[in-house]
């Protein structure tokens, strides 16, 4: 099984399709061809497994920052911590 999740994994490489997106559809060949579940059940747990808080507020947190940055309100924030701190 796992001989041919790579293989799989190889020929998709080699296709030109991307790193990640050729490990995702080895496993997912190797769900469909080596398990007894239907390919909807699978979707389904995908998503499952994704509805979680965690997963959207790491983006988001990512995002934060970077709004900061630009609008320079992070430098402002260290200036006036390293006031009422000092050196």
């Amino acid at each position: 099984m796992i001989a041919a999740m790579i293989i799989c994994m190889l020929v998709f490489m080699f296709a030109g399709i991307p790193i990640g997106v050729a490990i995702a559809l080895a496993g997912l060949v190797g769900l469909t061809i080596f398990t007894e579940l239907p390919l909807l059940v699978l979707a389904q747990q995908f998503i499952v497994s994704l509805d979680s808080f965690a997963y959207i507020a790491i983006p988001l947190f990512i995002l934060a920052g970077n709004l900061m940055a630009e609008g320079g309100v992070s430098r402002r924030m260290l200036d006036f911590a390293m006031s009422i701190v000092g050196g």
